[in-house]
């Protein structure tokens, strides 16, 4: 049997523990000091990836990289002149990127994917980017300081807000969290 009993930040922050469930809407934990178990449920989840089943603290954030996408008007960016050196500038944006979203998010998650990005950068044609208007900036920062032309679309923008619960390297994206311990 499970009571609604949210821990406080710095209970979180000091769990070790295991997810001994994965269900659509809640996880279970186990906290391998206590051995008290919690159960999670997510209000209107939006994204997840568990990782791993162990995790050292736990965490919940309103502001954090993983909610951009959620969070922030979706951009397109299209480029229409070539570069002399693609390579050079698909490393700057590769660690443009990797910095911005804190090593989350890259560009694997927003460059085109249907194209080679080192041949779009040369034949300097096509949309390079679709993502988060703050990334989509940096990008357009770098293409412009290497005088590559470029444009950009206004996409969806939503009014939602999002927070992440953090478990080591596994998230999930949800507008709540509720935690229920265990009275075993």
């Amino acid at each position: 049997m499970f009571c609604a009993d949210m821990p406080t930040t710095q209970q979180l922050a000091e769990i070790e523990g295991e997810i001994t469930k994965r269900q659509t809407s809640y996880l279970v934990l186990k906290d391998s000091k206590t051995g008290a178990e919690y159960r999670i449920d997510f209000d209107h989840k939006k994204e997840f990836l568990l990782e791993q089943p162990f995790f050292k603290g736990i965490s919940i954030q309103e502001d954090h990289p993983l909610l951009e996408q959620h969070e922030q008007q979706e951009v397109s960016i299209y480029i229409s002149s070539a570069s002399s050196n693609p390579e050079q500038v698909l490393t700057e944006i590769e660690t443009a990127l990797h910095d911005h979203f804190k090593g989350w998010r890259s560009l694997k998650n927003y460059g085109n994917t249907e194209y080679s990005l080192v041949k779009l950068l040369r034949q300097g044609n096509g949309m390079l980017y679709r993502g988060p208007k703050g990334a989509g900036e940096l990008l357009t920062g770098i293409l412009e300081k290497h005088r590559i032309v470029c444009s950009t679309q206004q996409g969806y923008c939503s009014s939602e807000k999002y927070k992440v619960l953090l478990l080591g390297a596994s998230y999930v994206v949800a507008k709540e969290f509720l935690f229920q311990k265990s009275e075993t």
